[in-house]
């Protein structure tokens, strides 16, 4: 079998990034960010409290929040853990394989969503 026919077909709908981390003003700010280095993204952002209710509505790909509850563990693929309980940490968790970063950086989350994506979905490199 030759491998363009092994690849999976490329996603034909955008990837659903759900923000609900703490402080609102770092939320904003990756949204932002997300929405200019990768306009095809849908972003989502709400209020951590509205999170799990979010992930039943939205559906989304990857969740970025400030505390990963038992409904974004079990239901999103991808998601990340930024600063838990106001430490300075990060955990993520792509499709169960965890990595912890000691300070995650915008360029790690942007990665992140890049892979989530998968190649054919015109992220650029990082």
């Amino acid at each position: 079998m030759s491998r363009s026919t092994e690849r999976e077909p490329a996603r034909e709908v955008p990837l659903r990034v759900l923000l609900a981390n703490e402080p609102r003003s770092y939320r904003e700010s990756i949204a932002a960010v997300f929405r200019q280095m990768r306009p095809g993204l849908q972003v989502k952002v709400v209020e951590p409290e509205a999170l799990e209710s979010n992930v039943v509505r939205f559906v989304p790909d990857v969740a970025i929040c400030s505390r990963a509850t038992g409904a974004v563990r079990e239901r999103v693929p991808v998601w990340v853990e930024l600063y838990p309980e106001h430490t300075a940490h990060a955990v993520a968790s792509e499709g169960g394989r965890r990595t912890e970063f000691a300070e995650i950086q915008l360029i790690d989350l942007i990665s992140i969503l890049d892979r989530a994506a998968g190649p054919d979905q015109g992220g650029s490199p990082v």
